[in-house]
Formats: C-alpha cells, structure tokens, sequence
C-alpha cells in the first residue's frame, strides 16, 4: 500500500485502467480499514454482522491529480451496513 499511496489517482487509473483501478481501491480500503482501531459496525446504525467501507468523501469527487493516500486515508473511510451504504450512495454523486 505504501508505494501505491504516492501515486495520483490518473496514475492508478492509467496503469490498471478505470474499473480494475477501483476494484484495488476497494480492496485496500477493506485492508486499511480492517487493521484499524476503528469500529467494526455500522457507523450509522451499528449492525456489525457484514460491514462494508464507505469512502465519505466519494471517489467523484477527488481530483485525478489527487494522490492515492488522500482517498485511503483512514478518516476518509468508515463501515456501513449494506444498507445504510446504499442510503448513502443514492445521495451522492448525482
């Protein structure tokens, strides 16, 4: 994660293209969040038998010369239940 973390987000996008770029997104959050002290439940209603992460600054709204290490930084990311995570997705980016 280090390595990737100086990247821009173009840079992330260029090499492993769009899609596949935001799947390796996804993924690391999953790890970073998970070898956190934060809680592992639901921030909005505290379910904690399947957490998602939530990015609360949504990826369409970084910049792609933002580095990689803004959008993966813990305090951007929280878990939500899968449906609090869909609440909040429906409210976002339209």
């Amino acid at each position: 994660v280090e390595y990737i973390c100086i990247m821009l987000l173009e840079d992330l996008y260029r090499q492993h293209g769009k899609l596949n770029a935001k799947k390796k997104l996804r993924r690391m959050s999953r790890n970073i969040y998970a070898a956190s002290s934060k809680p592992h439940k639901c921030n909005m209603c505290g379910y904690a038998e399947y957490i998602e992460i939530h990015h609360i600054k949504p990826l369409c709204e970084f910049n792609l010369s933002d580095p990689i290490c803004d959008i993966l930084h813990i305090d951007n990311l929280e878990a939500l239940c899968p449906n609090c995570h869909a609440m909040v997705h429906s409210k976002e980016c339209r």
